[in-house]
């Protein structure tokens, strides 16, 4: 009887530090994705968007990144453009916005703090 009160402890005392290294070990590995997804894309940026017809046009650009989908607006001299759709991976955007019931795209690459590539609306387009 002893001996079935001892194994029992045992056993029980087993199962709880199986249960806590698991957690631990799961706690592990969500914090280690969270810090592999840090998002770099999401913020204020300014700039310029060229262009053969239109010049020069200077850009607000606010991105908010929610785990790959991206939203936020573009400000022009011309008026507000809202980010209506798109995606970040790897360093990749591609972006819709709305330019006054006009689709645009821009097509990106986030290297460091600077956005560069093209971008496109009714037949425009151009470097930013």
């Amino acid at each position: 009887m002893q001996s079935r009160k001892l194994m029992t402890s045992l056993l029980i005392a087993l199962m709880m530090t199986l249960s806590a290294v698991a957690s631990a070990s799961s706690v592990n590995k969500s914090t280690n994705l969270s810090s592999q997804n840090k998002d770099t894309l999401s913020g204020k940026y300014e700039g310029v968007a060229k262009s053969d017809q239109m010049g020069d046009i200077p850009l607000t650009v606010e991105i908010k990144n929610d785990n790959g989908k991206l939203t936020g607006k573009i400000d022009t001299p011309q008026g507000p453009a809202a980010i209506t759709g798109g995606t970040f991976d790897a360093g990749k955007i591609v972006m819709k916005f709305d330019a006054g019931g006009n689709e645009g795209t821009v097509t990106a690459m986030l290297d460091g703090d600077k956005i560069s590539g093209k971008w496109e609306l009714g037949g425009q387009g151009g470097s930013l």
